[in-house]
């Protein structure tokens, strides 16, 4: 077996590959192999691979449907035979003594990982050449290496970094795979996330979990050629967003056991960087609300009537909204993949009062009194001290809550999503008044929510979450939630009192797993369940018409508690009031 398995994924390179592999052959060390994986090149590097193999039996030229750098990288270490692993891009190339002294210094000091750099001067004198359009140095002279410096620790967390500066100038900076040689048994059961960039993160991050000892030095034993044309220079900013977003989740996930110790300083050092370069590629919430100023309202003239103003605001808000959710937002929600239900024969109805059921206007105790006496489900009223008996929510956001960051409607949108997500079950807002059962059309959704409707605020809304059903674990649940928690662990304020709305929105337009469940529920209109605030509720008390407006709908809601002053004796809304303490005849 080689002593050395290098690492090599290859995706139309035929112009850098040649001198990659070269640069191989000219190692003072010789006992290697190198794994090069052609991931599906419409180029002419399978051909280059092909004749270097023919040439030299150390090469080994495997070929596979192009499926993305993680998967080539992962091909290759399950084909390779080698005791250490070391990784090169195949347009870049190494020192001629690379191999020799990498592995001198892990022999030596029983190290499992051996970190050195790249070639700064060279990378900048070619950076320099291709902003002046100059051709590439058709010969590299590679400086000798006699004594140098080095070190060995037991504890890479003190010494490794993403950021360019580090207190320790041996640190092993960057994530990069290409800047190590690694003993192959701490890569055991360790893969990169297909499907994405920046999938060295999370990689790298598990790779420093599993690393004893390490030998640090600052040789520039790479040459680091920058790529305009390389997947991630080249890549959409959408693409790059989604590919943060799951490498940071996943890296998150690697650390939930660690140590308080480990985890400060690889929040510190590696979180932190990684979620700073998310937030740059995120548009900031002021300049869309700036937008969502400019066309909803001072681009969008009043003389052609209030109407028309209407209409034009929220296809603006809609249209701008949905762009920003899509690009900023969504990649949480690609992250999450279908899976089966969980049924559960004792669903609850969920609601939150957080002053407490007794502390509730009157109005309110007549939803919770009508949701009892006609439905099945046992209604639970959550309250601010046993809110956090059934949910846990992300302290950062919690934070944000007590601070009045995060005001009191979008904070119970996301704990009705939370206990969905915990519980399954039913969500209804505490000023919906029940007349009748929940129907078995929706009870056998995995999930429910009412459309907005035409007549509010639907051109941008797109639903209404005063009532949602949802199974635990429902798709359209998860993904959902999953753009809510993003938002608000990274943003301090609301973009529009209907984001979350505008979010399930971009999800069900957006993404055809997600609109694939959405078509299989029914799309009600949510207006019927409007009808007692916008049609009935100063009128007179009468229970004919009340039995006929029934019928529309389960609840009425929008049964304002504010202004109770103003109720008209004798009319539907004194009688809602009234009837958490007497029920009129009919």
């Amino acid at each position: 077996m080689p002593e050395i398995s290098i690492i090599i994924p290859c995706y139309n390179g035929q112009t850098y590959l040649p001198r990659c592999l070269d640069s191989l052959l000219a190692q003072s060390f010789q006992d290697w192999e190198a794994v090069c994986v052609n991931d599906g090149s419409t180029d002419a590097t399978a051909a280059i691979l092909d004749a270097y193999a023919a040439r030299d039996g150390r090469i080994r030229a495997i070929h596979q449907a192009n499926a993305g750098v993680s998967s080539a990288r992962n091909r290759a270490l399950e084909e390779s035979r080698g005791q250490y692993v070391l990784f090169v891009d195949s347009d870049d190339f190494l020192h001629p003594q690379a191999l020799e002294i990498c592995l001198e210094l892990a022999h030596r000091n029983g190290s499992d990982l051996v970190s050195f750099t790249y070639d700064h001067a060279w990378r900048t004198r070619l950076m320099i050449r291709h902003a002046l359009h100059l051709r590439d140095p058709r010969s590299i002279r590679f400086p000798a290496i006699g004594d140098f410096e080095s070190a060995t620790t037991e504890n890479i967390f003190d010494h490794a970094t993403e950021r360019s500066k580090h207190e320790d100038p041996l640190a092993t900076r960057h994530c990069q795979p290409w800047r190590c040689l690694y003993k192959k048994e701490v890569l055991e059961g360790i893969s990169f996330i297909p499907g994405i960039i920046y999938e060295d993160f999370p990689w790298w991050s598990r790779v420093l979990l599993s690393v004893k000892k390490t030998t640090l030095t600052r040789l520039p034993l790479y040459y680091y050629y920058p790529n305009p044309g390389s997947y991630i220079l080249s890549s959409r900013e959408e693409y790059k967003i989604r590919s943060l977003v799951t490498a940071i989740a996943a890296a998150k996930e690697a650390y939930a056991t660690a140590s308080s110790a480990i985890k400060a300083k690889w929040e510190q050092e590696f979180l932190q960087p990684f979620e700073h370069k998310l937030a740059s590629k995120r548009t900031p919430v002021g300049r869309v609300r700036a937008r969502l100023l400019l066309f909803g309202h001072i681009l969008n003239p009043l003389w052609d009537g209030e109407e028309k103003h209407r209409e034009r605001r929220c296809a603006a808000f809609g249209r701008i909204l949905t762009a920003y959710m899509k690009r900023n937002w969504l990649p949480a929600a690609r992250s999450v993949k279908p899976a089966p239900c969980t049924e559960n024969t004792e669903e609850k109805i969920f609601t939150l009062w957080l002053q407490g059921e007794q502390q509730a206007p009157p109005i309110v105790q007549s939803c919770f009194k009508s949701i009892r006496e006609h439905c099945t489900q046992e209604l639970v009223v959550i309250d601010a001290e046993t809110l956090h008996d059934y949910i846990s929510l992300p302290e950062a956001i919690e934070e944000k809550y007590r601070a009045g960051k995060i005001k009191p409607a979008h904070y119970a949108d996301i704990c009705r999503v939370e206990l969905l997500h915990t519980y399954g079950g039913y969500w209804l807002d505490s000023t919906c008044f029940v007349t009748g059962p929940i129907p078995e059309y929706i009870r056998e959704q995995d999930f429910f929510v009412f459309m907005a409707g035409a007549k509010i605020h639907g051109n941008y809304s797109y639903i209404q979450n005063c009532f949602i059903r949802a199974r635990k674990g429902s798709y359209l649940l998860e993904a959902w939630r999953a753009m809510i928690l993003d938002y608000w662990l990274h943003e301090e304020r609301r973009v529009d009192y209907f984001m979350h709305q505008v979010m399930f929105r971009t999800l069900v337009q957006e993404v055809p797993e997600a609109r694939a469940y959405f078509d299989r529920f029914p799309h009600l209109d949510q207006y019927p369940t409007h009808l007692y605030l916008y049609e009935y509720k100063d009128h007179p008390w009468d229970p004919e018409v009340f039995r006929k407006a029934t019928q529309e709908g389960f609840f009425y809601q929008k049964t304002s508690y504010r202004d109770l002053e103003k109720v008209v004796p004798g009319s539907f809304a004194d009688y809602l009031i009234r009837y958490s303490k007497t029920v009129p005849e009919s």
